[in-house]
């Protein structure tokens, strides 16, 4: 599917905002606050899917098999710990959105609620 939305001639996908962050789908840049913000490659992947999935859970069996493979051995902890490492990087950069663990489901990213 990304290598289809890379391909030219198509119509460009419309960037979705979710929060202070900005994802430009056919081009897989991330902003927030307008500054391009570069990821880990697995945190990327994750943040993708969370972002193109805003609002709805994402099952941790898919987020396993997008972000790590169905070929790679992977501990029951990676996952978790890639979403706790990715938090904190949202955090960090005030992006505004919050990830949800969906228990027993998977997780979700929202828009944070102001205070």
């Amino acid at each position: 599917m990304r290598a289809c939305l890379r391909r030219p001639g198509g119509e460009a996908a419309t960037p979705i905002a979710v929060g202070k962050i900005v994802f430009h789908p056919d081009t897989g840049d991330v902003s927030v606050d307008g500054a391009m913000v570069l990821f880990h490659k697995r945190e990327r992947a994750l943040l993708d899917i969370l972002l193109l999935n805003a609002g709805r859970a994402v099952l941790r069996d898919r987020l396993l098999a997008e972000i790590y493979g169905f070929a790679d051995d992977v501990q029951a902890t990676a996952l978790s710990m890639l979403v706790s490492r990715l938090r904190r990087r949202l955090l960090d950069l005030d992006a505004g959105v919050e990830i949800h663990t969906a228990r027993d489901v998977g997780y979700l990213l929202t828009e944070r609620k102001r205070r």
